[in-house]
């Protein structure tokens, strides 16, 4: 049973502001691009263009807090850790930091939910694949960011 996922990335120019720090909307995309690594890894599909598969996961709650900028070219390494597991959803915390000095940069959290998406445009909560939760857990409370 897994509780955490990392991966490490590379900070692009086209990510960055006009004084070439990290554009701060674009740690939500690193939060997200892990937890889809995480998914995938997991084995679960988060988009499925054949249109077979009407599951999503949108985000109820997302949150960062910010402590050390990251700039152009800096190596980051993001680690995700589950919180908490509901019926339908995941809590996750979010870690990035600069690879090279370890320097925490940023923490963030995010709720996201199993849903199920209808041709009229609704959507209804869907209990979370039993696949992933034989395979997943939440972290200890040792292991989550207090800050």
């Amino acid at each position: 049973m897994t509780f955490s996922y990392t991966m490490h990335r590379q900070v692009l120019f086209n990510e960055t502001d006009a004084s070439s720090l990290l554009h701060f909307t674009n740690t939500l995309r690193y939060m997200e691009d892990c937890e889809h690594a995480f998914l995938r890894e997991m084995g679960i599909v988060v988009y499925d263009p054949t249109g077979q598969d009407t599951s999503a996961w949108p985000r109820v709650e997302v949150s960062c807090k910010y402590f050390s900028p990251l700039q152009f070219d800096d190596e980051v390494t993001v680690r995700l850790l589950i919180k908490s597991i509901g019926r339908s959803s995941l809590t996750y915390q979010f870690q990035l930091r600069r690879t090279n000095d370890e320097e925490l940069c940023a923490i963030g959290h995010m709720v996201t939910v199993y849903v199920d998406r209808h041709q009229e445009g609704a959507l209804s909560p869907r209990e979370l694949p039993l696949d992933l939760l034989q395979q997943i857990t939440s972290a200890p409370d040792r292991e989550l960011w207090h800050a």
